[in-house]
């Protein structure tokens, strides 16, 4: 209870409000921008289920974007894209 207590007391001083599901969002997706693995970040998180992880995270649709023609740049030999457009 002295967590939220603690928090209270911040957002009184501040008058930013502060929650511990924001602290926990912080917390994944920082990890998230340090390269971890969401498999760890879920277990760091305690979620029992992956897709719990996933919805902490911020991704966006540029990145998804990205990351698609990246793995595509890599991988287009292996599954002779050239070929296929």
């Amino acid at each position: 209870m002295s967590f939220y207590t603690m928090l209270r007391r911040l957002q009184e001083k501040t008058q930013i409000e502060v929650t511990s599901h924001m602290l926990r969002r912080y917390f994944a997706n920082e990890r998230r921008k340090n390269r971890w693995s969401q498999e760890l970040i879920s277990q760091a998180l305690g979620h029992r289920n992956l897709q719990t992880t996933i919805n902490y995270l911020n991704i966006s649709n540029e990145e998804l974007v990205e990351t698609s023609e990246e793995l595509f740049r890599q991988n287009a030999a292996l599954y002779m894209a050239d070929k296929l457009l």
